[in-house]
């Protein structure tokens, strides 16, 4: 199946003749304030809507906590805390750093980005190999904010795998089971799925990190990238899109 990168024009360059990518942390995409479409508040993160409040004398709140986490609320003995019905329990995965794509036909992945948006996309490029790309930016990638340390020596490890669509906003009253952990590969079915994302996902840095943005500078672009679109006409080239 087929990948593609949307963009704005003014970026293919950077991309197919220069070879540079940008990647971006969770939390960048959680705090754009931009409509959801490259925003994302609940990106990496899963909530729970306590929408019947919650009297809390123990641990009652681990059938609302994802295996592995933390409870956030917990009386000690002989305790007690109320919730009101207006609380919500929000968890987030560990801040990773994503490299997104779409993956399936083009003309549909066209028209749900470069179509109806506030921000559309104009240009296109295919990506020969999404695992052929992940592979050269995590072991022939350089960090040019970093003055060109390699992405290997930064990130602990990464993983290429299609997104999935699902509830990431969870109602107490009709949960049955525990809420899953969030993840960088699962998004909110709404209103996402018409990306088809696939994404390169950078795990555990070993350093602090100068940016929620970084720039990997990879050699021989031009067997991975192949432009396929460049200035659709209608639609507007604001910046806003990274390669």
């Amino acid at each position: 199946m087929s990948c593609y990168k949307f963009l704005h024009s003014v970026h293919i360059d950077k991309i197919v003749i220069d070879g540079t990518v940008t990647i971006s942390s969770l939390s960048y995409y959680r705090q754009l304030e931009e409509p959801q479409w490259i925003a994302d508040r609940l990106e990496g993160s899963i909530e729970v809507n306590l929408t019947e409040g919650l009297v809390v004398s123990g641990n009652e709140v681990s059938s609302f906590t994802p295996e592995g986490f933390p409870l956030p609320v917990r009386a000690d003995t002989g305790g007690k805390i109320i919730l009101g019905n207006k609380v919500i329990l929000n968890y987030k995965h560990p801040d990773v750093f994503v490299y997104c794509a779409s993956q399936g036909d083009l003309a549909p992945l066209t028209e749900a980005m470069c179509g109806d948006t506030k921000n559309p996309y104009d240009a296109c490029v295919r990506i020969v190999d999404m695992e052929l790309l992940a592979h050269r930016m995590f072991y022939r990638g350089r960090i040019l904010e970093m003055g060109g340390t390699k992405v290997g020596d930064v990130f602990s490890y990464f993983r290429c795998a299609p997104v999935e669509y699902c509830n990431l906003s969870l109602d107490q009253k009709t949960m049955t089971t525990r809420p899953p952990p969030p993840s960088p590969f699962v998004k909110h079915h709404d209103p996402f799925p018409r990306q088809r994302e696939v994404r390169i996902a950078f795990f555990e840095p070993r350093q602090v990190l100068p940016s929620q943005t970084l720039t990997i500078k990879i050699p021989r672009p031009k067997e991975i990238f192949i432009e396929e679109i460049r200035g659709i006409s209608g639609s507007t080239s604001t910046g806003l899109g990274t390669p």
